[in-house]
């Protein structure tokens, strides 16, 4: 058996002392990606962009870049190649949108998205959780609704078609 070594990397781009210590802190890793949300309500993401999975721009980011989302982010979520922020006003994702996995009402086949407000939920939803699956998202409010979008091949967004649902 041979297993391969992982090691841990500090990320010192940024001085974290102040987060770090604070239950406001929140990370969210996706697939090839990392997002943290800091204490004052700003989004530093790093890793791979190919799907502007950081939020902007192209390449690879081995130091946190920060998101431009217009308003303090009260959480965050990552999934796959996509990320997402329920922002004071309202909910934004950004990156991949090739099965509808945004909630933006079309798929993108090539690129990807930079953050944008979530049209696929009615503008009364307040959404307190949001997960994230490979190319399907789901968020839930306190009222206890919940809306799924994305690819739903194995019924993995509550419904009986075995389509996406970009909506």
């Amino acid at each position: 058996f041979f297993f391969k070594q992982k090691t841990a990397y500090e990320i010192s781009t940024r001085d974290w002392s102040s987060d770090v210590c604070s239950s406001d802190l929140q990370l969210a890793a996706g697939r090839n990606h990392t997002c943290a949300r800091m204490s004052d309500g700003t989004v530093w993401c790093w890793g791979y962009n190919g799907y502007l999975e950081l939020g902007f721009g192209v390449g690879t980011y081995a130091d946190p870049v920060q998101v431009s989302l217009g308003a303090s982010a009260t959480w965050i979520s990552a999934a796959g190649n996509t990320s997402c922020a329920r922002t004071t006003a309202q909910l934004k994702c950004w990156g991949r949108n090739n099965k509808g996995q945004l909630g933006l009402g079309s798929p993108q086949l090539n690129g990807g998205v930079a953050p944008t407000a979530v049209p696929a939920v009615p503008g009364t939803f307040d959404p307190v959780q949001l997960s994230g699956g490979f190319e399907h998202t789901c968020a839930a409010s306190a009222a206890g609704e919940v809306w799924c979008w994305g690819e739903g091949g194995r019924l993995q967004l509550g419904n009986t078609a075995r389509s996406e649902e970009h909506t």
